[in-house]
């Protein structure tokens, strides 16, 4: 069988190389087994498609900035693919910094999505941006979704004494285990230990995060309870997709894990305040079921507009209730 080889461009966080994926759902769709995909990124690229058999080399991107003159991690792409060129390039960042290396690598066909028309986008939400560098094309992408393939349940319920049955809380934020770093998306460390004391007299309650995030979570992994299981530092990105794509529900704010639990395929909860959920909340589709949980006050949201950063006291977050987190989660668990 030839393989359709394709390398994919898309060097940011967490969250948006997942909602990246559904570019390789939309490939695969049309290619099936035959396709295979590279990925220029960043490092953590790497564990997220460490389990992945459709990804086939990670070329880890660390400085973006650098010409290719003086960058060793773009020369080694270059070369690669003036060595195997490559069927198609899909380039999925906006920024010029990445115009002369989309030049120079070697392709029969080059998508750009900075090229695209921005009236032609599918729809608000960054994943449908995305797809809109196949409009104008023959590709298939109206389905496409964003996909992630984790650690089997097999092996984690091995190694973390998983139940056959729980919840997954993640109540850590992006840099919020920088110090002095105001998270305008977190959830109160109080109400998630409220959350978290409802729900173990008659669930098993997993929680996670990055060891980074260990000290901030610290009077969550505090409790003492025969239901509570902490795998806050412990998980590895492959290890942690299957973590979330097994449970029987994911509960988080705006965050990677969120976009990873609804790629991953699980009931995903999310608490939303200052950002859009239409624009970067995990992606709904019939493959998972999404959920979002927000005040939505008259300033709501404020994600990059000068409300955001002259806001005092984040009440969007702070006065979201246990009771309405509760009463959500179990009505999205009753219509699964």
């Amino acid at each position: 069988m030839n393989k359709v080889k394709v390398i994919i461009i898309r060097a940011g966080a967490l969250g948006d190389t997942v909602f990246a994926t559904a570019i390789v759902d939309a490939l695969y769709s049309q290619f099936g087994d035959a396709l295979a995909v590279d990925w220029l990124g960043t490092p953590l690229a790497k564990g997220l498609f460490a389990e992945d058999p459709l990804i086939k080399n990670v070329f880890s991107l660390r400085r973006r900035k650098l010409p290719i003159c003086l960058s060793k991690e773009k020369r080694a792409i270059v070369n690669h693919s003036k060595k195997q060129p490559y069927d198609l390039l899909i380039n999925l960042e906006h920024s010029a910094r990445f115009h002369s290396l989309f030049k120079s690598i070697k392709a029969t066909q080059k998508l750009n999505v900075a090229d695209v028309d921005k009236s032609k986008a599918l729809g608000p939400h960054a994943v449908d941006n995305m797809l809109s560098v196949f409009s104008g094309t023959d590709y298939q992408y109206k389905h496409a979704k964003p996909r992630l393939v984790g650690s089997s349940l097999d092996k984690i319920a091995d190694k973390f004494n998983l139940p056959d049955s729980y919840i997954v809380l993640h109540a850590a934020n992006s840099h919020s285990d920088k110090q002095d770093y105001r998270s305008y998306r977190a959830w109160p460390i109080e109400q998630w230990l409220l959350l978290a004391k409802q729900l173990l007299d008659s669930c098993h309650v997993v929680l996670v995060g990055t060891a980074e995030e260990a000290k901030g979570l610290a009077p969550l992994t505090a409790l003492k309870h025969k239901n509570l299981h902490n795998l806050v530092g412990n998980t590895n990105l492959a290890e942690l997709i299957g973590v979330l794509g097994n449970a029987r529900a994911v509960v988080t704010t705006d965050t990677g894990p969120s976009h990873i639990a609804a790629a991953a395929g699980a009931p995903t909860l999310a608490l939303f305040g200052p950002s859009d959920p239409n624009e970067t909340g995990p992606y709904s589709c019939k493959a998972n079921h999404v959920s979002v949980v927000s005040l939505q006050l008259d300033c709501s949201p404020c994600s990059f507009t000068p409300r955001f950063k002259q806001c005092q006291h984040n009440n969007c977050m702070k006065q979201l209730p246990v009771e309405r987190v509760l009463s959500q989660l179990s009505s999205m668990m009753n219509n699964i």
